[in-house]
Parts: C-alpha cells; structure tokens; sequence
C-alpha cells in the first residue's frame, strides 16, 4: 500500500509456491519483518520478483535503498529502536562488500540484522558470460564472517527455509547480531515439483535469557545491600518499558548513583534525581574525591560473547552465559566500564531484577539483605 492506504501491488500468482523464490519469500515472510530494505541486483533477481508477484510486495514491503550501506543502516536503527531484527537484502559479493562497513556496525552495536544475501550459479556451466563469473564467489559469507554470528549457504529451497528461520533465531537470541544467508541463484529459479514438508516453525524460537548463578546472585545481593555509596554503571540494557522501569526501581532501592554512556542507547532518565551523568563526567578531576569513596559498584548490561568484536576466526552460534551484575573497585571506573563495544565484559540487566526490585522507594535507611 501506498501513505495513503491504497493498494498498488496484487499478487500475479497465489496459492502455492511454484519456484524456489516463492518457499524462500514465504519464509521471509513468516517471520514477521515488515519490511526488507534492499538495492536490487541480478543475482537475487528471483527473489525480488517473487517478494512482487508472489507475495504482493507486503510483508514484507521493499523499501528502496540506494546502496547496500543504507539498507543496513535502516535494518541496523530499526532493531535498535524496537528490539527486533530486519531484513536487507545485498547484490552478491559486491553488494556484500558495500554492506560490511554497516554489518559492521551492527555488530558493534550487537544488534539483530539478518542479511538475505546472493550469488550466480556455483554450477559454472550454468553461468551466463563474464558477469555472473565475476559476481561468483567461494564461501562468500567469508567477506563477513569475522563480524557476524552465523552464515550459510544452502544448496536446496527446503535448506533456505531452515537457514532464514535458523539465521533469525541466532540473530535475536542474546547477545544479538548480523547472520547473512547466501542464495544460490539456481536455487532461487529452481521450479517445484511439490510443496515440501518443512520442521515446525516453533523449533526455532530464539532462547530465552539465561539467568545468573544462584550463588553470584547471592553474593551480589549481600554486597549491594552492605554497600553504603553504590554506583550504577550502566550499559547496553534491553529496550522494554518493564527493563526500564525495573532499572529505576533497582537504583531507588538501593540509592544508587546511576551513569550511562553517551556512545549507548539511554538506559535510565536523566531527569531522575539519582542520574549522575554520563561515565566520561567521573574522568573530571573535579569529581576525583567523590570517585575514591565509592566502594560498591553494579553494572547493569546485556552478556556479550566470548570472542569480542572485530576478533577473526570463529562462528558465533550461541549466546554467552550471563551472570550478575558485577561488582568492581572504584579505581576501575577510570579504564572504562560500561565502554562501547569490543571493551570488557557486560553483563545482564535482567539479573536479579526480580528479587532486588521487589520492594520500592529510595534506599533510607541502608537497605537490608533479605529485603533484597
């Protein structure tokens, strides 16, 4: 539909999919994106034709981008306002290589994107002159692969359904990230002799967020509640109203000064009378003596991964475990916590909300373990 609500795209052909393109887009479409930023190019030529004339260019609806860069952009600003993934669709390796700066970034920002990306035939006597042999890569997903989770290249339209539902689920599933799945072009074109029979979809939902150690758990809270000055830093956190308002509640309960981050997403008001600032203001030499009386010290993060971003040679399948929120002497405020990505370990903002938010108001007196 257009801004004024009329439709302008009617599917040419409905019912059942006839080619591999069809299945394809139907399994982009069963995940809900609502649109699919993209820069059209031959290699996904197919795709592009039956995200048209199949599905009648809605859900999802092409939006238009100019250059691989800016679909990534628009799908990366999207989950980081909603929290959910968006796809974008690039041109085969060269559309790829336009894109890696903004995979980059989205990885950076540990933010879920999932990249529809393509190539000419890897039969090579299929391939059409000099154009679809310069636009045929071997193990494409490699131009990427340092800074995305997970990537694949299925060789049928039954394995593309499963690697467009499995490159979504690792994509949200925490911490998040960018996957690319690469579609041979014969296998887009590839005509259908039956509907196949495909897995459940709900064998790909994305795990749920682990939860901390009991044992961490416990010494956290006993710490928090001893503390006389806590400090919260706190870094990348969810985008949900709950997580918000839990957050506010866990520093009313305490007393707890809290500091963001000016690189990160806000995570707490600043109008809030317990906001400090942001990290760069305990650098001043002003706020040196408020700094060294601080003792206890609780950051409030999303886990990260094992391998740190920008760190080569390895595929990222599973989110890291996540723990507590850590506690660390005052001195190492001035190295950074909470710092962007590919600095030290975050940590769960989910952590111990439950139990360390269950009573409200402002921390006065100290408040007492088992009121934690």
């Amino acid at each position: 539909m257009d801004h004024q609500g009329t439709r302008r795209f009617v599917p040419v052909e409905t019912g059942a999919p006839r080619y591999g393109s069809d299945l394809i887009a139907a399994a982009i479409r069963e995940q809900g994106f609502p649109y699919i930023c993209l820069n059209p190019g031959a290699s996904y030529r197919h795709l592009h034709d039956s995200l048209v004339n199949y599905l009648g260019n809605e859900k999802p609806k092409i939006l238009l981008c100019m250059h691989e860069e800016h679909a990534i952009g628009i799908a990366q600003g999207w989950a980081k306002i909603t929290d959910r993934p968006l796809a974008a669709a690039v041109h085969s390796n060269v559309g790829l290589m336009h894109a890696t700066m903004g995979i980059f970034d989205a990885w950076c920002d540990r933010v879920p994107v999932v990249v529809i990306g393509a190539t000419g035939p890897l039969d090579a006597t299929k391939r059409r002159p000099w154009i679809e042999w310069i636009h045929c890569t071997i193990d494409q997903g490699g131009l990427v692969r340092d800074f995305t989770k997970w990537d694949d290249e299925p060789a049928s339209p039954e394995a593309a359904v499963e690697s467009i539902r499995r490159a979504t689920m690792l994509a949200t599933a925490r911490p998040s990230g960018p996957t690319y799945v690469n579609l041979d072009v014969t296998v887009q074109e590839m005509e259908l002799e039956k509907v196949p029979a495909l897995h459940d979809i709900s064998r790909f939902r994305a795990p749920a967020d682990s939860e901390p150690p009991r044992r961490e758990l416990e010494e956290a809270i006993e710490i928090l509640a001893k503390a006389k000055r806590p400090v919260i830093l706190s870094g990348r956190t969810s985008r949900s109203e709950q997580g918000w308002a839990e957050r506010v509640k866990l520093a009313e309960l305490l007393g707890a000064k809290v500091l963001t981050h000016v690189k990160l997403a806000t995570s707490f008001p600043t109008t809030h009378p317990l906001f400090v600032g942001g990290l760069e203001a305990f650098q001043e030499p002003a706020q040196a003596p408020q700094r060294s009386r601080r003792r206890a010290v609780s950051r409030l993060a999303r886990p990260r991964r094992h391998d740190q971003p920008g760190l080569p040679g390895r595929r990222h399948e599973c989110a890291d475990h996540q723990r507590v929120e850590r506690l660390q002497h005052p001195s190492r405020l001035e190295h950074g916590l909470s710092g962007p990505a590919g600095g030290r370990r975050q940590h769960s903002d989910r952590a111990g909300n439950g139990r360390l938010a269950a009573s409200g108001g402002a921390r006065n007196p100290p408040a007492r373990a088992k009121d934690l």
